[in-house]
């Protein structure tokens, strides 16, 4: 690894040597990525072109949010392009079942290719840009992105819940004092849900979504909980298609 990774930075220094302006920063900024590649791939698992999309919206998320310098923002898509070319590490043997199911709440999610997958991609992006932008941002900066992301949770999460409500209330006919009543301890109680996950039930509403059954006792009447009870409330898997992310549209493109 030592060997491969001088050959790389001597290739750096060599043609340096014979570039100029931006024509040497352009060759600088592609070995450095070829470097890049070269350090994640001695983990001997690809990378999930599907993910690329994702870690794409999510750079352009912080440089919204946190507004880098253009070093920082080099140093940022340098980082993030290390952390996608490790996501092959989502694709779970097919008999790791306790640790899949437990990494994802209960949930099965396959990939495009019906690859069993150990979490939901957005949470992996999500997490590893916690990590590589603590030393790259200042503490306010960094800080700022911390906030802008939990408020980005919480709204999508109260997204689910208010979808998963609907469903509810399609099923067992809900007042809207009920339905308030639900958004307000669900948003309490329901801390696993997810959004790509509740999108199944939308497009398969023959289904319920398991919902905390102690927060829906708060609220419905008996004859509502027996009407609940006739239907059937499962955990259906989740594949990754273009509903959740495979083609968003991106104004930015940083990793290509």
């Amino acid at each position: 690894m030592r060997f491969r990774g001088c050959i790389v930075w001597g290739l750096i220094l060599v043609c340096v040597c014979t570039a100029n302006g931006q024509e040497e920063e352009a060759l600088v900024e592609e070995l450095q990525a070829a470097q890049v590649r070269l350090e994640v791939a001695v983990e001997g698992k690809a990378a999930l072109t599907f993910v690329r999309p994702l870690v794409n919206v999510e750079l352009s998320f912080i440089k919204r949010v946190c507004e880098p310098s253009v070093e920082q923002m080099k140093q940022i898509v340098r980082a993030a392009t290390k952390a996608y070319l490790a996501t092959g590490d989502l694709v779970q043997d097919e008999n790791n079942n306790v640790r899949r199911l437990n990494n994802n709440n209960g949930v099965h999610l396959r990939g495009p290719n019906s690859e069993l997958l150990s979490e939901n991609p957005y949470g992996r992006v999500r997490r590893d840009a916690l990590k590589y932008l603590e030393p790259i941002l200042s503490q306010p900066q960094y800080e700022t992105y911390v906030e802008e992301a939990k408020e980005r949770d919480r709204f999508e999460r109260a997204t689910a819940i208010g979808l998963a409500i609907d469903i509810l209330d399609e099923k067992v006919g809900l007042t809207e004092t009920q339905q308030s009543a639900l958004m307000q301890t669900l948003m309490k109680d329901w801390q696993a849900i997810d959004l790509q996950w509740i999108l199944n039930y939308v497009q398969n509403q023959q289904y319920l979504p398991p919902m905390p059954k102690d927060s829906l006792k708060k609220v419905l009447t008996p004859k509502q909980q027996k009407a609940l009870d006739s239907f059937q409330q499962i955990s259906i898997s989740f594949g990754w298609g273009n509903q959740f992310g495979g083609e968003v549209k991106l104004n930015e493109e940083w990793i290509k």
